[in-house]
């Protein structure tokens, strides 16, 4: 009897994964129906807020290197060194004048939160963060942005 009834929950299980793969599959939206199964990324996208903070462009060309997104950041992982330039340095595409130059401007994006306070905070924009989520790596490494600006 015992015997029986794991077999009719394990068939009553299958037929709930098949179901459930064939609701995938038609791409019928996920969020109606209550369940507790994993997406199935990245054929299945969950819904992402508009204000979300997932991903991180720099224009190192508009940065003055003011610091203010190294000191703002709790987590630290921005890490820049700068050099004060000898020759006049050309003004940003936003008209700050810049008097640095980038030796170093490293991101570890394994650090980061994600909070959006560097976005925010950069008077020039050229750090902005969007609500895509396209880095998929297994590789820690590939995880560390760094910019660099020899003009001296």
């Amino acid at each position: 009897m015992i015997f029986m009834k794991n077999i009719i929950n394990i068939i009553f299980s299958i037929i709930e994964s098949i179901k459930f793969f064939l609701q995938k599959s038609i791409n019928i939206n996920l969020f109606k129906i209550n369940t507790n199964y994993t997406l199935l990324y990245p054929y299945f996208k969950p819904l992402i807020p508009k204000n979300g903070k997932y991903d991180i462009k720099i224009n190192m060309n508009n940065c003055i290197l003011c610091q203010l997104c190294l000191k703002i950041c709790p987590t630290k992982c921005i890490s820049i060194t700068r050099i004060k330039a000898k020759t006049k340095l050309d003004n940003t595409s936003n008209g700050f004048r810049r008097v640095f130059y980038a030796s170093n401007f490293e991101i570890d994006m394994n650090k980061c939160m994600y909070c959006g306070l560097c976005d925010e905070i950069c008077p020039t924009k050229c750090i902005s963060m969007n609500n895509s989520y396209s880095v998929n790596t297994d590789k820690i490494k590939q995880m560390k942005y760094q910019f660099k600006n020899d003009n001296t």
